[in-house]
């Protein structure tokens, strides 16, 4: 488990754009961190990030624990979403919605991600409906579109 020492150096990192430290950061605990890792790692999401590399970095992160403990790990993600407000990053809900939803659609388990959405604390499972009814009414890609109307398909089942 990540330390509070290490913790703390990554996150003022992430507040003053040091891409480099982040990175190497991130490439150090890809593969080791655990679900209890995630709170942590969410908060090194930047709303107003210098490059959208410095928010893949704990995206990366993340989505190492999510394929090694699938709903388990959704579910985290899911309840700790209040995080990017506190830390005034709601944009950055987009990555981890995107790797969710490509997660659970690469391992035919939508359902399991409609499940932790429906199973999620209300104010959670309003806020990502939200999202995602907002980005499926939004978008002209096709693709996008589709992508999130086979969401709301099996969530509103």
């Amino acid at each position: 488990m990540l330390s509070k020492k290490e913790f703390e150096r990554a996150y003022e990192a992430a507040r003053d754009d040091d891409i480099d430290f982040l990175n190497d950061f991130c490439s150090e605990w890809d593969g080791k961190a655990e679900i209890e890792d995630i709170p942590y790692f969410m908060r090194l999401y930047v709303g107003g990030a210098m490059t959208p590399a410095q928010n893949q970095f704990p995206t990366g992160v993340i989505g190492s624990v999510l394929k090694k403990n699938g709903k388990a790990a959704t579910c985290a993600i899911l309840q700790n979403l209040g995080i990017l407000t506190e830390e005034c990053s709601e944009s950055c809900i987009l990555y981890l919605m995107a790797m969710l939803w490509h997660y659970h659609n690469d391992n035919d388990s939508l359902e399991d991600f409609a499940s932790a959405i429906i199973n999620a604390d209300s104010d959670i499972e309003n806020q990502v409906m939200q999202y995602v009814l907002k980005r499926f009414e939004e978008t002209e890609d096709e693709r996008v579109k589709s992508m999130w109307g086979k969401l709301l398909a099996i969530y509103r089942d």
